[in-house]
C-alpha cells in the first residue's frame, strides 16, 4: 500500500495509476479532462458525486456539479492560499475538504514557479477526506 502520493505534473501516467490503485476499490474511475471534449468534461462533472483532485484549471468544471456534490481538493502548502475553487464550490453548493502537503521537493521546477514544485501527500489523510466525502450528509 502508498503511504504518500507524489504529484508531479510532468508524469501524468503515474498519478492516474496512483489514483487506479487507491481509488477505484472505493468506487472511484480515474480521467484526464484535458484529454476529453468540453461536452464530455461537462457529463462527467454534472454527474459526479464525489471529485478527488490536484489543484488545477480541470476543476473549472466544478461549476457543473451538481448541488450537494463534494470536492477533495489535493494542494501543497505552496498554494494553499489559492482558493478560487472553494469559492466555486460556496456557489454551486458543492462540499469542499482539502489535503494540504507540506512535503515539498526541495528542488525548484525548471520554470521557477513555486506553485509547480511538486509535492507528496499523505494517503492516509486522502482515503479518510474521501470517506468523509462519501459519508451521508450530518453522518461524518
Amino acid at each position: 500500500m502508498y503511504d504518500h502520493l507524489g504529484l508531479r505534473v510532468t508524469d501524468l501516467a503515474a498519478s492516474v495509476r496512483f489514483y487506479t490503485a487507491v481509488l477505484a476499490p472505493l468506487g472511484f474511475r480515474p480521467i484526464v479532462p484535458g484529454e476529453m471534449s468540453v461536452k464530455e468534461q461537462i457529463a462527467v462533472f454534472s454527474r459526479a458525486k464525489v471529485i478527488v483532485a490536484p489543484h488545477g484549471a480541470a476543476l473549472a468544471n466544478l461549476a457543473f456539479a451538481p448541488p450537494g456534490a463534494a470536492l477533495v481538493e489535493i494542494v501543497s502548502s505552496a498554494i494553499e492560499e489559492m482558493n478560487e475553487f472553494r469559492f466555486l464550490c460556496q456557489v454551486a453548493g458543492v462540499r469542499a475538504r482539502r489535503v494540504v502537503s507540506n512535503d515539498l521537493d526541495e528542488e525548484a521546477p525548471a520554470e521557477g514557479l513555486e506553485m509547480h514544485r511538486s509535492y507528496r501527500a499523505d494517503v492516509g489523510e486522502l482515503l479518510s477526506a474521501v470517506r468523509e466525502a462519501l459519508a451521508p450528509r450530518g453522518a461524518a
